[in-house]
């Protein structure tokens, strides 16, 4: 997942809204860019 919001860290839940609802996941991993630098690239885990 790519998204610009600052304060997003390992660990972190994130909820994803979809036609049937939301999902949960955990970022298991994060890399954030130099510009802006609150743009960040995470890979997610279902919760």
């Amino acid at each position: 997942m790519t998204a610009q919001e600052p304060g997003v860290q390992c660990g972190d839940r994130i909820a994803l809204h979809d036609e049937t609802g939301y999902t949960k996941y955990w970022v298991a991993n994060i890399e954030y860019y130099c510009d802006p630098p609150d743009m960040w690239t995470a890979q997610l885990r279902p919760f």
